[in-house]
């Protein structure tokens, strides 16, 4: 886990420039941030490995612009696999894979770290389960 919010921190502070933290688009549901597959029986991401990608770069997001310390990222670094590990969407919400692709595109986006994450609207649950 600490190398990978190592990895994150980096790439939100020194890909400004590039304005993406380093995953493509072709990688981003074929391979979670831990390098693992993650794909369920129908091909799309996983929901617990779509919400640990969300979360970890939530975390990465805040700390980078300076919204949280580095002892209330470490806590929210710790928090994420309880809170994910059994995470589900709400019945009759099944987000496709472009919509997931867009949300983590969007927290993954070092020119919008000034935007919070609780308004990325890529990432909201209007957006993600628009029938």
């Amino acid at each position: 886990m600490k190398l990978r919010a190592a990895f994150l921190i980096a790439w939100l502070l020194g890909c400004s420039e590039s304005h993406d933290l380093g995953l493509d688009a072709s990688t981003r549901d074929d391979v979670g941030l831990d390098g693992n597959p993650h794909r369920d029986a129908d091909g799309r991401a996983s929901d617990v490995q779509f919400c640990t990608d969300e979360h970890v770069y939530e975390c990465a997001r805040d700390l980078a612009a300076g919204r949280i310390t580095m002892s209330a990222y470490n806590t929210c670094q710790m928090r994420v696999d309880a809170e994910c590990s059994t995470f589900t969407w709400p019945a009759g919400c099944d987000p496709s894979t472009t919509l997931r692709s867009a949300c983590i595109a969007a927290v993954s986006d070092a020119s919008r770290l000034a935007t919070t994450n609780d308004m990325i609207e890529e990432c909201s649950l209007t957006t993600l389960c628009a029938p």
